[in-house]
């Protein structure tokens, strides 16, 4: 069975924007850890297609280090 799915090299890491609704907290943002995937080509695609399956939520993502 043949399919489009594609295996990049690098890891990517995608991480979702929380915001604190704690008045005076010290940790008014962050980022919590969603995933790991090669399967996207680059960051940005890897947002999108994130974004797509979670709309309600703001991702960042980077490449693995190393």
């Amino acid at each position: 069975m043949k399919t489009d799915f594609k295996v990049y090299k690098r890891k990517i890491y995608l991480w979702v924007k929380q915001n604190s609704n704690v008045q005076d907290s010290a940790h008014k943002s962050g980022l919590l850890f969603f995933a790991a995937t090669n399967a996207a080509p680059t960051c940005k695609a890897a947002v999108a297609r994130a974004k797509e399956l979670h709309p309600d939520f703001d991702f960042v993502a980077n490449f693995a280090k190393g």
